[in-house]
């Protein structure tokens, strides 16, 4: 006896099918991941881009803001201080892209530190417009100001729900932007806002851009493929 599943697939009765998952492709314009030696060997300063788009980039860390953690699957890098300060180079610690895209989306795998205090950047542009955190609660405004990923209300996921709130341990978070700042090519910083003493706090492991809006659906795609990899 067989079982049809779908056009031309068939399998015999008993069977176990086991479900796969993938990441969104479609608009998607840059992708790091620091645990793919094809995307971040382990040292040096170059972060190469897993995405069609070639979208590679730098590490800058002018000021030692950031170390590099190899953890096997789980790999990141992690922002263990907020340094800096007025005149000081406010990129001091951060991954900077090398080329210009139109950033809309975004799905990004971090560690918030809640020992901290502040303003801290998940990433930004130029002029200091960036999806952040005031990171005595870990929560993204929602919506923010003119320089906020949020200017107007939109639809953040964390960890495959509807929220604005970064949790302890690993967050697979996403959501639109509504700024019309991110409209346009730019630039991106990860790890900052691009503004003195607002660096990324806590462990940063995988970075997807996208230059369209996802789907809820696509949102929650994204959590299903990466959430065994981080016990979520």
């Amino acid at each position: 006896m067989t079982i049809t599943i779908g056009p031309g697939i068939t399998v015999a009765a008993g069977v176990a099918i086991t479900p796969t998952f993938s990441i969104v492709t479609d608009g998607l314009v840059l992708h790091y991941d620091f645990s793919n030696p094809a995307s971040y060997p382990g040292s040096g300063t170059a972060v190469t881009d897993l995405s069609v788009a070639t979208n590679n980039g730098t590490v800058v860390n002018d000021y030692s803001a950031i170390s590099y953690v190899a953890d096997g699957q789980t790999s990141y890098f992690n922002w263990s201080t907020n340094v800096g300060g007025s005149g000081s180079n406010s990129f001091d610690g951060c991954i900077n892209t090398t080329s210009t895209n139109v950033y809309q989306d975004f799905t990004m795998v971090f560690q918030p530190d809640f020992t901290v205090g502040g303003i801290a950047g998940l990433f930004g542009i130029p002029g200091d417009k960036s999806m952040r955190f005031y990171n005595a609660t870990w929560q993204a405004p929602n919506p923010g100001n003119g320089d906020d990923w949020a200017s107007s209300p939109t639809t953040f996921y964390v960890n495959g729900t509807a929220s604005d709130q970064a949790v302890a341990g690993w967050n697979v978070m996403g959501g639109v932007t509504t700024n019309g700042a991110f409209a346009g090519a730019t630039q991106l910083y990860v790890g900052t806002s691009g503004y003195e003493n607002r660096n990324m706090q806590g462990k940063i492991a995988v970075v997807l851009m996208y230059n369209r809006t996802l789907t809820a659906q696509e949102q929650l795609q994204n959590f299903n493929y990466y959430q065994s990899r981080f016990g979520l």
